[in-house]
């Protein structure tokens, strides 16, 4: 049993108050129970958060799992009892049921732990509405090499609400990710979400099919010292009264390693100031945001986004870039000057949008001022806006608008 504690990586423990209540060992067979607190959220709670694992644990190096013969040094059928959390809000006609849940861990060969479960249906049900959850398998990989996998999937999500009078369904919902160090929150790293479809009969009948949104982090080309963050947020098909037909965001922003670490850090301590001192929230606030604008004030960064769509029977297009080369001398941000800033930055944004589709939006009075204004250009059937600020120069659609009449540069 120790050894299997071994396992855990010592960042886990740091999080988690992790024990051992009871151990009763046998050749090929034991039982043990494995009590985990995290201590963060206790003043939150009522009663300490804990969550107790029976644990039966058959020994290897022969494993019969639920998924057949493995090598490992131990296969555990594990039953959750968690506390502080209850159902002391649900009304007396409320039904509660669970059914085929199995929750186990394998302790593989080389240090590598997996943990998982398996559960058939859970559900809640009263008069005024229901949830319920089928078909969910759910799994956590931690490699000897501190990489990371794992994987969620459910076959159906309802929700109803009779008082509220609206209904959500779910299909076949589907989380993966993975990361190449537990240890680290910079380094490389992948996560995928994926809906296939989502309905609704009311208030607002609707079909949402394939909702995708995927995160990557990345070394950048240059080296380690950058990394480079997208994601993708996509919806190919949707079916209501709204004549809003698709979307597809794309969004690509290259920064220092460092500069994300400190962020990460500094919103680690915050919580941690926050729970010790739950008064001063406002204070610690205030203090992280100046940290962090100071941060992004000195460090460069890259901005690429792109923005499609489909909507009022037009397909629309819209392009932002901003590069940020940092300013390195600036130490605080009561001192820096805001001139510098727009001097230095360069923001670029590209419109291409369908004239007849706006023209049936809601936005077409703001369209027709931005016309009329010369903000926004047509030429066959489509509107456009190229615009770019750069060097303290906003330049509109070829016209050149001098900002030192407005800012001491």
């Amino acid at each position: 049993m120790d050894a299997l504690l071994d396992i855990i990586p010592p960042e886990m423990n740091a999080i988690f108050d992790i024990s051992q209540a009871d151990f009763q060992g046998g050749w090929f067979n034991s039982s043990a129970e494995i009590s985990i607190e995290l201590p963060a959220v206790q003043s939150f709670t009522a009663e300490p958060l804990s969550l107790v694992l029976h644990m039966d644990i058959k020994h290897g190096p022969l494993l019969f799992t639920h998924r057949g013969i493995q090598l490992g040094v131990a296969y555990v059928n594990i039953t959750p009892d968690l506390t502080a959390i209850g159902f002391e809000n649900l009304s007396e006609n409320s039904n509660i049921s669970a059914a085929d849940f199995d929750f186990y861990l394998i302790a593989g060969l080389g240090n590598t732990v997996e943990i998982g479960f398996v559960m058939g249906e859970f559900a809640v049900a009263d008069p005024e509405g229901a949830f319920v959850i089928e078909g969910v398998t759910g799994n956590l990989s931690i490699n000897g090499d501190q990489s990371a996998s794992g994987a969620i999937v459910s076959q159906e999500i309802f929700l109803r609400s009779t008082e509220e009078g609206f209904d959500l369904r779910m299909d076949r919902a589907n989380f993966t990710a993975y990361l190449s160090n537990v240890t680290d929150p910079t380094a490389p790293g992948r996560a995928d979400f994926i809906i296939p479809t989502v309905t609704s009969t009311a208030p607002l009948p609707f079909v949402i099919n394939n909702i995708t949104a995927d995160y990557s982090l990345s070394y950048s080309d240059s080296g380690q010292d950058r990394l480079t963050m997208t994601q993708q947020f996509n919806v190919d098909h949707v079916e209501w009264d709204i004549p809003f037909q698709s979307l597809q965001l794309n969004n690509e922003v290259n920064l220092s390693r460092n500069l994300l670490e400190r962020i990460n850090t500094l919103s680690a301590q915050f919580q941690e100031q926050s729970v010790s001192n739950p008064g001063a929230i406002d204070s610690q606030l205030i203090s992280l945001s100046g940290e962090i604008t100071l941060l992004l004030l000195n460090e460069r960064l890259a901005i690429n986004s792109q923005l499609r769509s489909h909507a009022f029977n037009g397909d629309h297009h819209l392009s932002l870039q901003v590069t940020w080369p940092g300013l390195p001398d600036v130490t605080s941000i009561d001192t820096f000057d805001l001139a510098d800033v727009i001097k230095a930055i360069d923001i670029s944004l590209d419109i291409d949008a369908d004239e007849n589709a706006l023209s049936l939006s809601p936005i077409a009075p703001m369209v027709d001022a931005y016309k009329q204004e010369g903000i926004l250009r047509s030429s066959n059937g489509r509107l456009s806006l190229k615009a770019r600020l750069a060097g303290g120069e906003l330049i509109m659609n070829d016209e050149v608008f001098p900002l030192d009449q407005f800012i001491q540069f």
